[in-house]
């Protein structure tokens, strides 16, 4: 089940304007992922946080879960627009790409059956 989650500081209390706030499915493995892409290439700020001076004191918290759609509802409202906290991009996508899009490209990567896909995009359909 798609979650959003918060990465920070432990001085940051403001959600609607501090750290990165962003959706996976498995929030561990989407931590490490993190890590790793700012190893090879940091962009901006939460890169720099997560391999800076200050990365053992970074908090990653589960803020809010449900379907994709409201995950993705959740995020449009915590980062309506571009540059806030650490975010880069606005909220409201799987990196700009639709749900339904980024669990295709999870089937025919084989890292979903074809039945997940079916649940998950029938989960979408009942979203709206």
């Amino acid at each position: 089940m798609p979650l959003v989650y918060w990465i920070r500081y432990p001085e940051h209390q403001n959600l609607l304007a501090d750290g990165y706030v962003g959706i996976t499915e498995d929030l561990e493995r989407r931590v490490k992922q993190h890590k790793k892409l700012a190893l090879r290439n940091p962009t901006g700020p939460k890169d720099e946080a997560l391999i800076g001076p200050r990365a053992q004191e970074i908090v990653v918290e589960h803020i809010f879960s449900g379907t994709a759609a409201e995950c993705v509802e959740e995020e449009k409202r915590l980062r309506p627009e571009k540059y806030i906290g650490w975010n880069l991009h606005a909220g409201g996508g799987y990196n700009g790409r639709s749900p339904e899009e980024v669990y295709k490209r999870r089937l025919l990567q084989g890292r979903i059956s074809q039945r997940q896909y079916d649940r998950l995009i029938e989960e979408i359909n009942n979203d709206y």
